[in-house]
């Protein structure tokens, strides 16, 4: 184990401290966003030590990942309420461990490329958090610091997404704080509502995080912002990886983490499954061109299991792909083109 006083020190100095990645999930239909994650671990970030704190792993997920040795499976239960609400405790139980520099990603993400020199030259006082989709509503920190009582102390003009987020020792007073207003009955009695009528200050954990680094209690944090289109691609709607951002990639290497929103590929693109409707049938388009799913067709012979829903092919879809020839930022441009469109005609584009 490293010696934390030569790790915070190492940090502090501008160094490389090494990275420990930090994963959780205890939902069985999500099984797979843990394999294609690790393959992709594997591949771009081997040598790197990643926890998965899993309380309740199937057996052949066990055995799976007992073939990949930078991966520690920790069947401990943390407090929470499941594996919405969890990533504060997760974090600072993988601290407790002795790992100094840890990041965490949602399962539901891949890895494109090493996205370890994002993290391990950031100074151990800063906190590192992901850039939510810039077309999502309610932008911004400060009606989320407003709604939850506190006073405004600095404003983050666009929302900070908790699926990446990196912490050190220094972060753990902020991460006790999220962790007991994640329990705070303002929070924890809309979880009966549909999270589309939830308020924008309380339909996920990232709007806590929001509201406290957005407050003069917590303004003297420092925060790095990991930039969509430069880390990361959410991929999702016709906007999540918007027009812009994709004509800002066309001559830059594909970010090296993807990260599939909202309804997940592997359950919206299934056979078994009946999505049915306009909304539904452009969100299945964008699933299916989206750079995750690319990516994980590269791999669906390494996680193990049967992935039909990989087999997915529609004419728009064939199409844009073609047209796309092989780049990520353009195989849906034709769609964020039109997305963008409706935006400036004042007009919702479906999915986002």
């Amino acid at each position: 184990m490293s010696d934390p006083r030569k790790a915070n020190r190492a940090s502090s100095e501008g160094q490389s401290v090494p990275v420990t990645f930090c994963l959780f999930e205890d939902r069985p239909e999500c099984e797979i966003g843990i394999r294609l994650l690790v393959v992709t671990l594997k591949r771009h970030c081997s040598g790197t030590r990643t926890i998965l704190f899993h309380p309740n792993p199937s057996d052949a997920l066990a055995r799976w990942l007992g073939g990949f040795p930078d991966i520690e499976l920790r069947r401990q239960r943390l407090p929470g309420a499941g594996s919405a609400d969890i990533k504060p405790h997760a974090l600072m139980a993988a601290l407790a461990l002795g790992h100094r520099n840890v990041v965490w990603l949602d399962t539901d993400m891949m890895l494109a490329g090493d996205p370890r020199p994002f993290f391990e030259h950031l100074p151990e006082d800063v906190l590192g958090v992901a850039e939510e989709v810039r077309s999502a509503p309610n932008q911004g920190s400060r009606l989320r610091t407003e709604a939850w009582g506190m006073t405004v102390g600095r404003v983050f003009l666009h929302t900070l997404n908790t699926c990446i987020t990196r912490v050190t020792d220094h972060h753990v007073p902020l991460l006790v704080e999220w962790a007991r207003l994640l329990v705070d009955e303002r929070y924890t009695r809309y979880f009966d509502r549909q999270i589309s009528l939830r308020p924008p200050h309380a339909m996920f954990d990232l709007d806590i995080l929001n509201a406290l680094l957005g407050s003069s209690e917590w303004a003297h944090q420092p925060v790095h912002v990991f930039r969509t289109g430069n880390v990361l691609i959410h991929c999702g709607g016709a906007r999540s990886f918007s027009l812009g951002e994709r004509l800002g990639g066309l001559f830059k290497p594909c970010p090296p983490i993807l990260h599939a929103l909202a309804k997940k590929p592997w359950d919206l693109l299934s056979p078994e499954k009946r999505y049915t409707g306009r909304y539904w049938e452009f969100r299945k388009l964008m699933q299916e061109i989206s750079p995750f799913v690319a990516l994980a067709r590269q791999y669906r012979e390494e996680v193990g299991i049967p992935c039909p829903w990989l087999d997915q092919h529609s004419t728009s879809g064939r199409l844009l792909t073609y047209a796309g020839l092989g780049h990520f930022a353009l195989r849906g441009l034709p769609v964020a083109l039109v997305g963008e469109a409706a935006r400036l005609c004042g007009r919702a584009a479906p999915g986002l």
